[in-house]
């Protein structure tokens, strides 16, 4: 899958634009599967390795990443649904 860069105007305004939920009809559908199979191999794609991908990297408007996780044995990918960032406010 082809990778989306802020340096890219068109790439940009994707990249900008709020990522929906994924919800648990769509965990059911074989599009999910073939998303994740595809997001694992952009990310490890020796022109593009990386520790993690989000799917609106590749085009994708959901709340989904991949991570590598290093504190396990064999390094393996995970993938998180619906993820959320929270600021500390002081």
């Amino acid at each position: 899958m082809r990778i989306l860069t802020v340096g890219n105007p068109a790439d940009s305004l994707v990249l900008r634009q709020k990522a929906a939920p994924v919800t648990g009809r769509m965990l059911r559908t074989d599009d999910y599967a073939v998303l994740r199979r595809r997001m694992l191999a952009t990310v490890q794609d020796p022109q593009n390795t990386g520790v993690g991908i989000a799917a609106p990297q590749v085009g994708i408007l959901r709340r989904m990443i991949a991570v590598q996780r290093f504190d396990k044995p064999g390094e393996p990918f995970e993938f998180y649904l619906n993820p959320e960032s929270r600021s500390n406010s002081t």
